[in-house]
């Protein structure tokens, strides 16, 4: 029974969570090489202090980006959130938003 938990999709299994704090820390990388900007410049596009915008992708203070954060940077950058059961992959989209 243990062998069948090892083949079951990380994503489908119970506790398991999604890495709010990687995928962030992905886009704002992202953002930042892209826009050749700042981390205050990033908070004010996301509504909070820069100080709020640096401890979301260390996770210092305890707090997670909420996902609207994650899709406020996916949609400044043109990107996407692939999930699949065994995977999450941001890319570019091809979906042009509107």
């Amino acid at each position: 029974m243990e062998e069948n938990m090892k083949l079951q999709p990380i994503f489908t299994v119970r506790g398991n969570d999604l890495p709010r704090r990687e995928i962030y820390k992905r886009l704002k990388n992202l953002w930042l090489k892209e826009n050749n900007s700042t981390n205050r410049k990033l908070a004010l596009l996301l509504g909070v202090t820069p100080q709020v915008a640096s401890t979301y992708g260390t996770g210092t203070d305890g707090r997670t980006p909420p996902w609207s954060t994650i899709l406020t940077l996916c949609h400044q950058l043109g990107y996407q959130i692939v999930l699949r059961p065994n995977e999450i992959k941001i890319e570019k989209s091809l979906v042009e938003i509107l």
